[in-house]
């Protein structure tokens, strides 16, 4: 008797199929990424290795559904925490930029003024 938790023959080969679709979606994705923000590529990168090991484990029916799931779900969480954080910084780092030029062209507009008699 088969575990029902656990990968049919069927629902291997549907994954199979799935899988070529996903990566084509992956290296759009990856294209986007690579041309907006280009740091974000590694996070995602990260996030499809680990996913495409849960589903060697599924498809190798060493892991059950359930816990695959909860495994990608897991994955995916880890990855928009690191992309919001990521977003975060770069948001802080432009800020950072633009307050920085900012006081630039005051003490220049300041030096300047200094000048006229």
């Amino acid at each position: 008797m088969t575990d029902a938790s656990l990968a049919s023959r069927s629902d291997i080969a549907s994954l199979g199929t799935w899988l070529k679709d996903l990566e084509e979606c992956r290296h759009e994705i990856s294209r986007i990424t690579l041309r907006d923000f280009p740091t974000a590529l590694a996070i995602l990168v990260t996030t499809w290795n680990r996913d495409d090991e849960t589903f060697i484990l599924l498809a190798t029916q060493k892991l059950a559904w359930g816990k695959a799931i909860m495994a990608i779900r897991a994955s995916h969480a880890e990855m928009l925490n690191a992309l919001a954080h990521q977003a975060q910084q770069s948001a802080q780092q432009a800020s950072a930029e633009r307050q920085a030029e900012l006081s630039r062209r005051i003490a220049l507009f300041t030096a300047l003024t200094n000048l006229a008699p």
